[in-house]
């Protein structure tokens, strides 16, 4: 088994034809670090997501995504837009400790918030 990571093997990084993200032609170099871990943040993204999310990247068009910064502006738009930010801001500045809720229960129901 290599020791090194995967995204330091010398091979050629392709996802499926007709793939919403692009991945970088340097890729394969990773001379400059920032260059290192926006790749491998754009090589892994996709395996994180389930359900309508998964399939939200897979309706995306060839070639949609070109960066990380694009590919969280695009998904935070879609699955996190402003007014449910702004919605669930308020709830969090509002948090109160409910009468004859214990401090523990309030905790938790503050950590689920955010």
């Amino acid at each position: 088994m290599d020791d090194e990571p995967m995204w330091a093997a010398d091979c050629v990084i392709a996802l499926t034809p007709d793939f919403a993200i692009t991945i970088p032609k340097t890729a394969n170099e990773f001379a400059i670090k920032d260059t290192e871990n926006e790749v491998v943040r754009l090589m892994m993204f996709p395996l994180s997501l389930t359900g309508e999310a998964k399939t939200w990247l897979d309706e995306l068009n060839e070639g949609t995504i070109e960066t990380w910064d694009e590919l969280q502006t695009t998904f935070i738009s879609r699955f996190f837009p402003p007014a449910l930010f702004d919605r669930l801001l308020r709830e969090i500045q509002a948090f109160s400790q409910h009468e004859n809720e214990s401090l523990t229960d309030a905790w938790l129901r503050m950590k689920e918030m955010l």
